[in-house]
């Protein structure tokens, strides 16, 4: 247990969050149980990190989930998981369209599955790819994707197990 939480000035606090700081963390699970700890009986946390199941890991190589930027992943069952052994149950599962800022990552990754950039992962031909996805992508950077397109952003809320 971390010293600061033995202090007799700590205060527990009824909400604590961590948005879009557990995908740069080395060791998330001694993060999320020492945030466990700060919490009240009826306390709750939220955790938002960017879903590794929208549009994010389609681009390929994006230099934003590039180590050591982010040195991790997060799916809604990881997290799930995570928080779990952390002795907390998730409450609510919020998913968050595509924000303006990422109309062109967004396109960017449509452009990239169409030319099939997954399936090379490396050389000449992906750098193309990439080149050509950003590319037919720019005139499109301020065009809202469909309403039903899954944005970067995944945030669970939860509490303590028995809370």
């Amino acid at each position: 247990m971390a010293d600061w939480l033995q202090s007799k000035d700590f205060r527990s606090a009824d909400l604590v969050t961590a948005f879009q700081v557990l995908e740069h963390v080395d060791d998330p699970n001694a993060f999320l149980a020492e945030m466990a700890q700060c919490l009240t009986p009826e306390g709750r946390m939220m955790v938002g990190v960017p879903d590794a199941d929208s549009y994010v890991s389609r681009v390929p190589d994006l230099l934003l989930n590039a180590p050591p930027h982010h040195v991790s992943w997060w799916t809604e069952a990881a997290l799930r998981k995570t928080l779990a052994k952390a002795g907390l149950h998730v409450v609510e599962v919020t998913r968050f369209p595509v924000e303006p800022w990422e109309y062109q990552l967004w396109w960017m990754a449509k452009f990239s599955g169409w030319m099939g950039a997954r399936e090379r992962r490396f050389g000449a031909s992906l750098r193309l790819r990439k080149i050509i996805a950003f590319c037919l992508s720019w005139p499109l950077q301020w065009l809202a994707p469909p309403k039903q397109a899954r944005g970067s952003t995944l945030l669970l809320e939860a509490r303590k197990a028995g809370g």
